[in-house]
């Protein structure tokens, strides 16, 4: 695993689709399943309407997995 630092977050729930940047670099990944990561792991994360409160995340170290494919596999606290 690696560990960086959280930088950004740009998703759709409509889509599913999202990046989570890590270190400046965006990492492909499941909308649904790793803002519920965030959330268990960072208070406050997810506001009205489904929204992600990037203030809530943005500097807090992780570590992190990416697969072949370059999509993100696993996410965890340090």
């Amino acid at each position: 695993m690696r560990k960086g630092r959280i930088t950004g977050f740009v998703g759709s729930w409509g889509s599913g689709l999202a990046y989570l940047v890590i270190d400046g670099q965006p990492i492909a990944c499941d909308n649904g399943p790793t803002v519920r990561a965030l959330a268990a792991m960072f208070e406050e994360v997810v506001q009205p309407g489904h929204r992600v409160n990037l203030a809530a995340i943005a500097g807090q170290e992780v570590l992190y997995e990416v697969d072949e494919l370059g999509l993100l596999s696993a996410l965890a606290l340090p």
